[in-house]
Parts: C-alpha cells; structure tokens; sequence
C-alpha cells in the first residue's frame, strides 16, 4: 500500500498533514497556543506573535528571549514581569536565603528560624532516630493530623517514617520481619 502525503490546507505552507486533520501538526498547535480562529490568505497568523497586552505582533514588533527561548513583545520588553534572568534570581536567593527559610517554616510548620536553630543545638545537630550528625539541614517532621512538631530528622529518617504513614503497627511489622529474617543474612555470610 502507498503512503499518501496529503498537503497542509493553510496558506503558504508546504508541510504534510495526517489524512485526518485539515492542516499540519504545526498550525494544530499554533491554533492552539494562539487562539487562531482562522489562517486567511492575506494574514498569515502563524507568521506573527502574539502578546497578551498589545494583541497580535508584527515580526518587527517582537523580541527573541535568549534564556526563555520565548518571543516577546518589544514593548513589554523592559517591564519586569516579561524578562527572566536566571542569574539574578540566584542571587537574590542567595542574598534572602535566611528569611526566606524563616517564611517556609512559618508557613509550613508555625515555627520560626530561632526556634529551628535552638532544636538543632538541643539535638547536637544529629538526627533524633540514628544520631548521626548531619552536615546539610535536618528536616523538621511533624504529626500530619495536628500539625504538631516532633523532632528534626536526617533525611533518610523522615521520608521512612512518611512512607510507612507514621504508623506504629506498620512499623512494628517492619522490625518483626527485620528478626524474623536476621539469621537468614547472617548464614549466607557463613
């Protein structure tokens, strides 16, 4: 059986189409993105750009952005809110690192930094499950159900304890099988 290579029914455009759509993968999606009701003759809409304050852009009209590979409209091109500098946004994380942790553990846990910094110093900056001494920040885990605040954990502590949904009957399971299963380890290195 042959291929059929049906023509796309946009103006001007040379691609293919799949023999059930009217028009090619390209213009499907620029119809979409844009909101293109129709590709008239005379307008060729997917020659142009969109903004959401000026309208439709003429290629004179719009801007390339190197870092959000997006084009622009010119005159939102100062505006603050069109442009994204990644350099920037790095430093100003760096230069607001402490008060934007302050924010997150308000928000996420009703605590704040100091009261973050003296549970460190009362755990010795170690985890309260293993006592291992941390180098990166301990997680702050808490009772889903009321919020409460227990205790800071390693990493590796606080996501098992989420994953057996701080169940104490799950994890009595798991140290039932952990001794049920002991010896069987300990004669294979026999």
């Amino acid at each position: 059986m042959a291929y059929i290579e049906y023509p796309c029914n946009v103006p001007f455009c040379t691609n293919t189409r799949d023999y059930k759509h009217p028009i090619c993968s390209i213009h499907r999606w620029e119809m979409y993105k844009f909101k293109v009701k129709k590709y008239k003759e005379l307008l060729p809409f997917w020659s142009t750009k969109r903004c959401d304050i000026h309208g439709y852009l003429r290629p004179s009209q719009s801007y390339f952005h190197p870092t959000n590979k997006n084009y622009l409209c010119r005159k939102c091109k100062d505006s603050k809110k069109a442009l994204h500098n990644p350099i920037q946004k790095k430093e100003y994380y760096k230069k607001h690192a402490l008060r934007m942790k302050d924010r997150d553990l308000k928000k996420n846990y009703g605590i704040n930094l100091d009261q973050y910094n003296s549970m460190i110093i009362t755990q010795n900056n170690c985890c309260d499950i293993c006592k291992v001494k941390s180098k990166k920040l301990l997680h702050v885990d808490h009772n889903h159900k009321t919020k409460k605040v227990r205790a800071l954990l390693c990493f590796k502590c606080n996501i098992g304890i989420g994953y057996f949904n701080d169940s104490i009957k799950k994890l009595q399971e798991a140290i039932n099988y952990l001794l049920r299963h002991q010896d069987e380890g300990e004669e294979a290195s026999n």
